[in-house]
């Protein structure tokens, strides 16, 4: 009976310590989520398709973003930059550029990091059809 007992009360110990782990979980809700800290920083790389393209995306911890593009044209080279705000929620990523139209689109990615590796894949720009859309992936390395 004693063994019992304690089997039990150890049991119910352990039972508690998981539900305090459990309660203490972070909110999917919250909107300060951590995982954009592992964004923050340089990435780089080329354009999927037009490989006279390179791409460079600044990541800050303010939430800010600086996209700079690079087209290279028989040797003279030509760059566009688009700034605005980014957020992350869970695999997501969205982009919302700065328009002096005061229409902002949310270009919304599924991203991944792995190593020095940023993923973006677009699935969707707000306002814009499925249809016209072209679902690029990127490829970018995290710049030193």
């Amino acid at each position: 009976m004693k063994h019992l007992r304690n089997y039990l009360t150890l049991l119910l110990v352990a039972l508690l310590g998981t539900l305090t782990f459990i309660a203490c979980d972070k909110d999917k809700d919250d909107d300060s989520d951590s995982s954009s800290d592992s964004i923050v920083g340089t990435w780089t790389g080329d354009h999927p398709r037009y490989k006279e393209y390179t791409m460079e995306y600044s990541f800050k911890s303010d939430k800010t973003y600086t996209e700079t593009r690079t087209e290279f044209i028989d040797g003279t080279s030509y760059s566009s930059t688009e700034n605005g705000t980014y957020r992350t929620v869970d695999d997501e990523l969205l982009l919302t550029p700065k328009s002096g139209s005061g229409k902002d689109c949310v270009h919304i990615y599924k991203y991944s990091i792995v190593g020095n590796k940023l993923t973006m894949s677009l699935t969707a720009i707000e306002g814009v059809s499925g249809e016209s859309l072209n679902k690029e992936t990127y490829v970018l390395t995290r710049k030193k």
